[in-house]
């Protein structure tokens, strides 16, 4: 055999072959899993919009619970953000949360419409210092809903704002 090492035949059936590479994958691969990634990326941009009432409040509340202000300011009204600096709703949610003792939870119990095409949220807020219910202005701008408008209180024994929290009633598969 002519063109053979040690009286083997060539690896590829020539004498100069060169032998494959074991990673000629890894590229395309790459190259696919950033397509994907980003195509992933583009679809919960768009469709991570606060279009829905009680998608906005529950974004914002979501994101003042884990401190995250930036991202809750991003969600209030174009007026909100006239009136109050970004430095001064940080400043304002740090005293806040340090005060009393930051947010445990919160509840929205309704949102209804108003004439102006408006909507008033109603939720509780749970803190470490006692529960406040707050009534908050929905305006549609930019395509999204924004909270604008803020009107704390503390919630009272006789409140009705709220509905309660679940209770297991013991005999039935309903808790209300």
């Amino acid at each position: 055999m002519t063109g053979s090492v040690e009286g083997r035949p060539p690896l590829l059936g020539r004498h100069d072959a060169v032998p494959r590479r074991r990673w000629q994958w890894l590229l395309p691969l790459l190259v696919g899993l950033a397509v994907v990634g980003l195509a992933a990326g583009l679809v919960v941009r768009f469709t991570n919009r606060n279009d829905n009432p009680r998608h906005a409040v529950s974004s914002y509340l979501d994101a003042v619970q884990h401190g995250k202000t930036r991202r809750a300011y991003g969600q209030l009204c174009d007026a909100f953000h006239k009136a109050v600096s970004y430095e001064d709703f940080d400043a304002k949610s740090k005293a806040e949360r340090a005060s009393s003792g930051g947010v445990l939870g919160s509840k929205i119990a309704r949102i209804e419409p108003r004439t102006n095409g408006q909507r008033l949220a109603t939720y509780t807020v749970r803190r470490e210092a006692g529960d406040t219910v707050v009534d908050a202005a929905l305006v549609r701008e930019h395509g999204d809903w924004r909270l604008c408008g803020f009107r704390p209180r503390p919630l009272s024994d006789d409140d009705t704002s709220v509905p309660p929290a679940p209770v297991d009633t013991g005999g039935t598969t309903t808790t209300r």
